[in-house]
């Protein structure tokens, strides 16, 4: 970088501002060199390259991420290095003065708090995540940050919520970064199935595959695709929390305690993985829309994930239309080379005109 200001200046580009190495976009940088490396040669058409060196690549990055404990670090250094974190997405900061929220959180988790607020400037309705600044006392978590809000600001899909911008400020309350979204209704897919009908069903099903097939397209992995994390407006399915997405590559350096057991694919437990995690967890999104039933519920974290290592997957009743249940199948196969894609899916739910009515309502629906 020295050589290129000094070729920059003698070519009397005087206004060049020095190069400063940046540690976190550094890293943030290599992880995304990683999955262009990963892309265009380790795949199956092309064998030869040594996937080993690339694995120990990333186990390197990895350790050295996890040595990196910022640990009580002053507010006032945390907000800097917060600050020159994001300062690519600067054009999408937003002053938090023009916004008001609500006193009681919609969602209190771990690391953040959810509100719902109003932007004064338009009098839009938003969901604010405020997060936790112990969360930020981590340099991976400091990069997970950088990486949802990079996604956040880069993808735009009608079956997602829509990201407004995000703020960080210094100020006593504890919570330094807001993401701003717009907000939608406490509504999920969870709470939802149980009124809708089956050619709802069968709709907002095929939409949560088209948009799913964005995401794969873009090179993202949910990685934690779910009935909770899919809000219904306007009987549309609305597909929200990115705070576990990933690129394709980054995804094998992740531990299991990411996603949720009931959805999660076996190979999740052991740690490699790719797009088609998000294929397995769909497979079981429709398994609980027909059912109406939790996938594994009632069972201990420790029970599911044996259950799902071991091949063992939830029943089907004898109702079940032959398309929908063929589709489930291959959906949870448990070898992620046999699931479809998402382009597949969405294909055959055209082609095989797959639906949610039960084969003992058949007649009845199409007489109605």
């Amino acid at each position: 970088m020295q050589k290129v200001e000094e070729s920059m200046k003698i070519l009397c580009c005087e206004k060049v501002e020095k190069y400063i190495e940046d540690e976190e976009d550094l890293i943030f940088d290599y992880n995304e060199l990683k999955f262009y490396i990963y892309k265009e040669y380790v795949s199956e058409e092309k064998p030869a390259f040594d996937y080993s060196k690339y694995r120990e690549c990333d186990r390197i990055l990895d350790i050295y991420i996890k040595k990196q404990k910022i640990g009580n670090i002053t507010k006032k250094k945390l907000y800097s290095t917060v600050k020159s974190l994001l300062s690519s997405y600067k054009d999408r900061e937003i002053d938090r003065g023009y916004f008001y929220y609500e006193k009681d959180a919609e969602n209190d988790g771990a690391e953040s708090l959810v509100y719902k607020g109003v932007y004064m400037k338009t009098g839009q309705r938003v969901a604010i995540k405020m997060v936790k600044n112990d969360y930020l006392k981590n340099l991976k978590n400091l990069i997970c940050l950088k990486r949802e809000i990079n996604y956040l600001v880069t993808i735009n899909h009608e079956f997602m919520q829509k990201f407004i911008g995000f703020s960080v400020s210094d100020c006593i309350s504890g919570k330094m970064v807001w993401l701003i979204s717009e907000y939608i209704s406490n509504r999920t897919l969870t709470i939802a199935k149980f009124n809708m009908n089956y050619f709802e069903l069968t709709k907002v099903a095929f939409q949560i595959a088209e948009v799913m097939e964005y995401l794969h397209s873009r090179r993202i992995i949910h990685r934690d695709l779910k009935p909770d994390n899919i809000m219904i407006c306007n009987k549309s399915p609305i597909l929200i929390d990115f705070g576990l997405s990933r690129n394709e590559l980054g995804a094998d350096t992740i531990t299991t305690e990411m996603g949720t057991y009931n959805y999660m694919a076996p190979e999740v437990f052991k740690n490699e993985y790719g797009r088609s995690v998000d294929v397995y967890s769909y497979a079981m999104i429709l398994w609980e829309l027909y059912s109406k039933i939790v996938p594994f519920a009632g069972k201990k974290m420790a029970v599911i994930s044996n259950e799902i290592s071991n091949g063992i997957r939830p029943e089907f009743d004898d109702n079940c239309p032959d398309g929908l249940r063929n589709l489930i199948i291959k959906g949870w196969s448990a070898d992620p080379k046999s699931r479809p894609t998402f382009t597949e899916i969405i294909e055959l739910m055209i082609k095989d005109k797959i639906s949610f009515i039960p084969k003992n309502e058949t007649d009845k629906v199409l007489l109605d």
